[in-house]
């Protein structure tokens, strides 16, 4: 099954939205939360992602449709 390593960068207004829960009920990904900064102006997460490739695909395009920032995230996530 595919990997692949998001930086996600929420505004204020999604800070409060269960986006990750729609990835794993909308999408059927598996989520491995990484390392986060959540507060109530702004917020990111590291996820590591898994899938194939369409249900990837398809996650990654809610995200962005929605105002979700994605960025792919290479190396050790949990350096920085």
């Amino acid at each position: 099954m595919p990997t692949r390593r998001w930086h996600l960068t929420f505004p204020e207004d999604l800070v409060q939205e269960p986006i990750v829960y729609r990835l794993v009920r909308d999408y059927d990904l598996v989520i491995n939360l990484r390392r986060a900064d959540v507060d109530h102006e702004v917020g990111w997460i590291l996820l590591e992602v898994k899938g194939e490739n369409a249900q990837l695909d398809g996650g990654r395009r809610y995200l962005e449709d929605v105002g979700v920032t994605v960025s792919d995230a290479g190396g050790d996530v949990l350096l920085g």
